[in-house]
């Protein structure tokens, strides 16, 4: 991360930081929502910022002292310190050099939350950084009255465990407004490739715009993207190639899957029938969607 400094006119090639790098090295909790238009360079960011959660020594340290320290008194489970601070729900590795290979946990953004009865869930030590791609599949805004309880107190609370989260998504008002009213937000204006002079990708520049509350990006979508007074400019430069570290089209399965035995002609005798009713609806996502946890979404009235 480079350092900060202050300018009055925001150019593309200027590099402005640097508030990110607190979230980064565990000095500031909270979740952020990451959006913009296709191919705009979000996820690649995102994972920018895994990458430098993996290998921040400052929050590693963060992580192993508290660990300690909360299990002599009997809070914390066990002692054992994982070798980074990032999980994530795709794959992200890198090897620095003279670093050994580090790769992402795994987790599975459903089970976020605290132990309940419905759903089994992550244990997460303190100072972990989470990392969510496409996060509308997880905590879309039609089902908000769905959203658990115990994963909303999780989102609420989550600063007591200085966790911080990371949410890609395309347009923000897709993420459950609970989720929105309690996170940061940043804008991916523009990304551009840096290469070398064989064309190969050596580095990645975003411009984005960092906005501090959802009532700032609400004004802000209001005016046409144009009220200058909702948002702070930044530059990020990664001087190596983030498009190498995760895979960019990863979601390219889902477009054949449940079709390997099917061929090129257009048949639409069969539709996919999704019902009328919200359980009707359930048995659709239950079938189709093997992430989801069977008891996640509970009818509030009958919970």
């Amino acid at each position: 991360m480079s350092k900060s400094k202050d300018v009055a006119k925001h150019d593309f090639d200027d590099e402005i930081t640097d508030w990110l790098q607190d979230m980064i090295d565990g000095d500031l909790a909270g979740i952020c929502i990451i959006f913009g238009k296709p191919r705009k360079g979000k996820t690649a960011f995102m994972s920018y910022i895994a990458e430098q959660i993996m290998h921040s020594k400052k929050r590693y340290l963060k992580m192993c002292r508290e660990i300690h320290t909360m299990h002599n008194i009997g809070k914390f489970p066990h002692k054992r310190t994982p070798l980074h601070c990032l999980v994530s729900n795709y794959t992200i590795t890198r090897t620095r050099p003279m670093h050994r290979r580090k790769i992402n946990r795994k987790i599975n953004p459903y089970r976020l939350g605290f132990a309940n009865q419905f759903v089994e869930t992550h244990l997460l030590e303190p100072y972990t950084g989470i990392c969510v791609t496409e996060g509308q599949k997880y905590w879309n805004s039609r089902m908000s009255s769905y959203l658990p309880d115990w994963q909303f107190r999780f989102f609420e609370q989550l600063g007591h465990m200085n966790y911080n989260m990371f949410i890609d998504v395309q347009r923000m008002k897709l993420i459950d407004v609970n989720i929105r009213d309690i996170s940061y937000f940043i804008e991916i204006r523009k990304m551009k490739k840096i290469k070398d002079q064989y064309n190969r990708v050596i580095g990645i520049k975003w411009l984005i715009r960092k906005f501090e509350d959802s009532d700032s990006v609400e004004t802000y979508l209001a005016s046409g993207r144009r009220d200058k007074t909702c948002y702070t400019e930044h530059v990020y430069t990664a001087d190596f190639n983030v498009l190498g570290i995760y895979n960019s089209k990863n979601c390219k399965p889902k477009f054949y899957d449940g079709h390997m035995n099917h061929n090129s002609e257009y048949d639409t005798k069969d539709d996919v029938i999704t019902g009328e009713t919200f359980d009707d609806y359930l048995r659709y996502l239950r079938k189709n969607d093997d992430e989801l946890p069977y008891n996640f979404y509970k009818n509030r009235s009958v919970a």
